[in-house]
């Protein structure tokens, strides 16, 4: 079995895939937690927005809610999945009344919260599908949203298919003077079946005792360590620590490869649909098991490359597959040509701006904000939207309009990424809107990205954006529980 990475939409991912193969899930989706996340580059301390924990109820929200309410006759793809869904569709029109009734301090924090559970829906279910009947899930939460989730488990799976709620303990940190200190996550631990893996010599710790201490009735103790429990103890990565790799909400690799012997065995494979720079695929790997991955954000490739390289020797396409991710120009042709919404999330993230939601709206495809730093103080703000236009037919109607949404957008900054050359009539309105100044450098307001075999090959952007070269000061700290964003 090849393990593989896919990057795209995992909902789409999921559904296109046909099997029942999958031992172990483990997922550490966003927590809705209303918070935006970056990315800190290797070896650079500049950084680039990872993803967005931000819901509202708008059109993609409502297309999620669609999939589970409308299942048998919207997809219907998996006629195993059709009775779930029916009973998801009551559990999340339930959820509706309760939030909507009251259930929340106000609109916008019950109409977030509808909307990252009518995302989780439809994702909760097709990894049940996906398990194999033995198969185990590790569902990562934390209080914003686990009761929803424990609910929506329990119909997927079945109320007696639940075995644990798993707590990670890692204390340190900070603490509050308003409630009691935020030391732990959850994870929840369902199974599919009557029967699962689960490798309890694998997992035992050490006894605290003395050596040669008997048991309270003078028996022998045993030698092969205490029986875990549902509590495990370690900390969460430090700023310091050589595992971090710059990427928000990563785990520490002791708290996967726990998971993974406990619920696995060797040859088994390890599922993440979430896999963010892969700790659960390091982990698998480093235990002699296969994976698979998938993740949204392309951003995410770089780290995970990185550390199956450093600690593995792996290199994509020959000991992995990566599906999704364009490696070639011929590649991001042929994904214009199949999904043009993932060939343009693909390309706006390449410049660090995060895919909207629902570009017809707002007449781009990716925007974002970029810190501009000057003696060690943020300086400027500066918004950034960016088009994509992947077919052959580029008119000079297609960047005035492009010109309208970064004056509605007041964005300072605007790049129209193509897959075709520019006509001089489209380079000649790209003039018109000026430059703006930074640091004594000048930068185009408008700019042109073709995407050609050069980014492939050198991996150098033909446009100059100042997060190029103004970077975070050294003396701006980034910690594990307070990460910086826009």
């Amino acid at each position: 079995m090849r393990n593989a990475l896919y990057f795209g939409d995992n909902l789409k991912v999921m559904r296109e895939m046909q099997t029942a193969r999958y031992h172990t899930c483990y997922l550490d989706p966003p927590f809705n937690s209303g918070r935006n996340y970056n990315i800190f580059l290797a070896g650079s301390k500049a950084q680039r927005k990872a993803f967005d924990d931000i819901w509202r109820w708008d059109d993609a929200a409502r297309e999620n809610q669609a999939a589970v309410l409308h299942y048998a006759h919207y997809d219907g793809r998996h006629p195993e999945l059709v009775e779930t869904m029916d009973n998801l569709s009551d559990c999340l029109m339930g959820f509706d009344q309760i939030l909507k009734g009251g259930g929340s301090k106000g609109k916008n924090d019950a109409d977030s919260m509808r909307a990252y559970l009518a995302f989780m829906a439809p994702r909760l279910a097709e990894i049940w599908r996906l398990l194999t009947p033995d198969g185990s899930v590790y569902l990562h939460c934390d209080p914003h949203a686990s009761h929803y989730l424990k609910v929506m488990m329990d119909i997927i799976f079945g109320a007696n298919q639940f075995q644990n709620e798993f707590i990670w303990y890692y204390g340190g940190g900070g603490a509050s003077k308003r409630r009691w200190a935020r030391k732990h996550d959850v994870l929840l631990f369902y199974t599919k079946g009557s029967s699962w893996t689960f490798n309890l010599d694998a997992v035992r710790t050490p006894h605290k005792w003395n050596k040669g201490q008997k048991r309270a009735d003078g028996s022998e103790r045993a030698e092969s360590g205490k029986i875990p429990d549902d509590v495990f103890q370690y900390h969460s990565l430090m700023p310091w620590s050589k595992e971090r790799l710059g990427y928000p909400t990563q785990k520490p690799l002791a708290l996967l490869e726990r998971i993974i012997k406990a619920s696995s065995n060797p040859g088994d494979i390890i599922f993440d649909p979430f896999c963010g720079c892969g700790t659960a695929l390091d982990a698998a790997h480093g235990l002699g098991r296969h994976w698979v991955g998938i993740d949204l954000t392309v951003l995410a490739l770089e780290p995970m490359e990185r550390r199956l390289r450093e600690r593995h020797g792996l290199a994509p396409k020959v000991d992995y597959d990566i599906e999704g991710y364009p490696t070639t120009c011929q590649d991001a042709i042929l994904l214009a040509e199949q999904n043009p919404h993932d060939f343009a999330n693909w390309a706006v993230t390449r410049l660090g701006l995060s895919p909207t939601a629902n570009s017809n709206d707002g007449g781009f495809d990716g925007t974002g904000k970029v810190l501009l730093w000057e003696n060690s103080r943020a300086a400027l703000q500066l918004p950034v939207i960016a088009e994509v236009k992947s077919g052959r037919s580029l008119n000079l109607n297609q960047v005035r309009a492009f010109r309208t949404a970064m004056q509605d957008a007041n964005a300072a900054m605007g790049i129209f990424i193509t897959l075709h050359p520019v006509t001089r009539g489209m380079r000649n309105l790209a003039e018109a809107e000026g430059t703006i100044e930074h640091n004594g450098k000048r930068y185009p307001r408008l700019q042109f990205w073709q995407v050609t075999d050069a980014y492939f090959t050198d991996g150098l952007l033909p446009v100059k954006l100042p997060w190029q070269i103004d970077e975070r000061p050294k003396a701006a700290r980034h910690y594990g529980g307070e990460q910086t964003y826009f």
